[in-house]
C-alpha cells in the first residue's frame, strides 16, 4: 500500500558483497571484450580481405565453419583448457579469447565490409609508400567506422547478456 524507496538500497546491499562489485565486474569484462573483439577481429578481417597469403581460402572456410558449431559442444573442453591453464575463477577466460579473434561472425561481417572498399585506395597508398600495417591503421580503420560500431554494439550486448559462458 505504500511505496518505500529504501527497498532498493537494501536490495543493492543485501549480500555480503555489494551489488556494485558485480556491476563493476560485468562492466570491466564487457569493456575489455568489446575492445578485444573490435581490434582482433578487424585485424583478421583485414588480412582475409586485403592480404595475400598461403591457405587464405582454407583458413577463411575453417573460420566460417566454426559458426556452425553450437556453443554447448565446446563448453566443457573450453572449461578443461582454462582449468589446466589455471585461469578458473579469474577474468582471463572471459577476456583473453576476445583478443585472439575468436568471433567468426564479426570477422565475416568486417571482411564483407572491407571487400566493399575499392582496392584503388590501397594502390594509391602503396604508391605513397604505405605498407600493409599503415594502410590498415590510416585508411581502412577510419573508413570502417560503421562496421566497427556495429561490432562494438553487438559485442557489448552479447557479452553483457552472457550468463552461460562465465
Amino acid at each position: 500500500t505504500e511505496i518505500h524507496l529504501d527497498n532498493y538500497t537494501e536490495g543493492w546491499n543485501a549480500l555480503a558483497v555489494s551489488f556494485t562489485r558485480f556491476f563493476l565486474n560485468s562492466t570491466f569484462v564487457t569493456v575489455l571484450s568489446v575492445i578485444g573483439n573490435v581490434l582482433s577481429c578487424s585485424f583478421a578481417a583485414y588480412a582475409f580481405a586485403r592480404l595475400e597469403f598461403t591457405g587464405k581460402r582454407l583458413f577463411f572456410a575453417l573460420m566460417m565453419m566454426t559458426l556452425m558449431i553450437p556453443y554447448h559442444v565446446v563448453l566443457i573442453p573450453q572449461y578443461i583448457l582454462f582449468l589446466n591453464l589455471g585461469w578458473v575463477n579469474t577474468f582471463l577466460p572471459l577476456v583473453v579469447p576476445r583478443f585472439l579473434a575468436v568471433d567468426a561472425f564479426f570477422i565475416f561481417l568486417m571482411v564483407q565490409f572491407f571487400r566493399g572498399i575499392p582496392r584503388e585506395i590501397d594502390e594509391a597508398a602503396i604508391m605513397d609508400g604505405c605498407g600493409p600495417w599503415r594502410i590498415y591503421w590510416r585508411i581502412m580503420l577510419p573508413l570502417s567506422t560503421p562496421v566497427l560500431a556495429t561490432a562494438a554494439i553487438f559485442s557489448f550486448i552479447w557479452t553483457y547478456d552472457d550468463f552461460l559462458g562465465p
